[in-house]
């Protein structure tokens, strides 16, 4: 194992220690929002270079670089707001999503955060892209491919659970249920907490009210699905932020690996 690799693990190690000191933290301090705050920061610069390499590369190709198309289409500023928009909605999915986890949750997010270095390790060699545009491309690749294992792992776990005993007949009751217990000191967090209990319940109530309506096994297999597709966008943003962590710290070696292919 290369000495680079080897870091790599260790700062994805730490990506996975920060999320599990925001759902620590969370529960007491406000500050501990300083951490979404870091997800946002490396998810939406994780957007800004892809998009601008993707943007710029086929702006040059469709447009002619004095046209007021090319200018606006390669527009740093413009660029950098759909990607802050983008890292905004990503950072949202992750955060509320964690409110919800289980230790299950935390093994699996513990074990990607290791497959994410392999595979972006191994795509890194492909030398199918321009050197320029390689490093962002092969991120976005790689989030991707790592988010439908994950889902597909998901999935798999989840036919095997079994709706939550607090759903009712009617979706008043069922809200009802919802815990009532703070969960969190700070009054932001312990909304941000609710809201994502609310929608974890009606998730669960919808699903369950389909499934009742199903004769069709498939289908409800199909719902299921469905309702993991939300989760592919938490993992996509995990995965996003784990690659750019990992990337910011080891990119000289990391240069000097791609170089020496070359």
């Amino acid at each position: 194992m290369s000495k680079v690799l080897k870091q790599k693990l260790a700062i994805s190690f730490i990506g996975f220690i920060l999320l599990l000191l925001w759902l620590e933290t969370s529960k007491h301090w406000c500050f501990s929002l300083a951490i979404p705050a870091m997800f946002l920061g490396l998810i939406s610069y994780n957007s800004y270079t892809y998009a601008k390499a993707k943007k710029i590369c086929l702006g040059k190709c469709y447009f002619d670089e004095n046209s007021w198309i090319y200018f606006f289409w390669t527009r740093k500023g413009v660029i950098f707001i759909l990607s802050v928009f983008v890292g905004f909605v990503l950072t949202l999915s992750l955060v509320f999503a964690s409110f919800q986890f289980t230790w299950i949750d935390k093994v699996i997010f513990f074990i990607d955060s290791f497959i994410l270095v392999f595979l972006y390790s191994f795509l890194e060699k492909n030398k199918t892209f321009n050197f320029n545009v390689k490093v962002p491309i092969i991120k976005n690749i790689t989030a991707w491919i790592n988010s439908l294992v994950i889902v597909g792992i998901l999935f798999t776990i989840a036919l095997y659970q079994t709706p939550p005993e607090y759903l009712q007949i009617d979706f008043q009751s069922t809200l009802a249920f919802i815990d009532k217990e703070r969960y969190s000191q700070c009054e932001t967090i312990d909304m941000m907490a609710y809201v994502s209990s609310v929608v974890d319940t009606t998730k669960w109530w919808l699903l369950s009210k389909a499934e009742d309506m199903l004769d069709n096994e498939y289908l409800k297999k199909v719902l299921w699905f469905l309702r993991l597709l939300g989760n592919y966008m938490m993992i996509f943003a995990y995965s996003r932020f784990i690659l750019e962590l990992v990337d910011i710290f080891t990119k000289n070696a990391t240069i000097k690996e791609i170089e020496n292919e070359y």
